[in-house]
């Protein structure tokens, strides 16, 4: 959650917590009545103040990809995956913009159902990936935690670990 030498700032936090499948895929709940299989916690470090972040507020949790994706089969097919908080992803709702760019590909889509999906075919380089929650009147929301990006690195040649078969 932090780096090794780092510490928790004072002040005001959330924090997220949510089952993820061994392929990196999140949890759903079986029918959209189930309880989700995540938690949010809002806390404070040190002294507390007046409340800046609103644990009910639209949020995307982005969880994959990340890092360095490794080796030509991974780079076939990235997995792709969210946590949307406090709102409902769903035609004529709320839906999220996925913004992918890089030097050797680039594109932009639309999900309007809350599912994991893929990246396909991605070439070797680095690539800007950003969620956005776009409400229905096609606005984006303007909640602190309603856009989320990150850097991958996709390395085509580079050799793949072999995962530990447990024998």
């Amino acid at each position: 959650l932090l780096p090794e030498d780092a510490e928790l700032r004072p002040g005001e936090h959330v924090q997220v917590a949510m089952a993820v499948r061994e392929n990196g895929e999140i949890v759903r709940p079986p029918k959209p009545s189930s309880l989700a299989p995540f938690a949010l916690v809002h806390f404070w470090v040190g002294e507390r103040g007046a409340a800046r972040i609103s644990p009910s507020a639209p949020r995307l949790v982005y969880s994959q990809p990340r890092g360095t994706v490794n080796g030509q089969t991974a780079a076939e097919r990235i997995l792709l995956d969210f946590l949307p908080i406090g709102v409902e992803i769903g035609k004529g709702q709320t839906t999220v913009v996925v913004r992918v760019r890089g030097a050797n590909a680039s594109g932009t889509t639309i999900l309007d159902v809350w599912q994991p999906t893929y990246l396909v075919d991605v070439p070797s380089g680095d690539y800007q990936v950003e969620l956005e929650l776009v409400g229905p009147s096609g606005q984006p929301l303007t909640e602190p935690f309603a856009r989320a990006n990150r850097t991958i690195t996709v390395n085509r040649d580079a050799p793949v670990e072999p995962r530990d078969g447990g024998a």
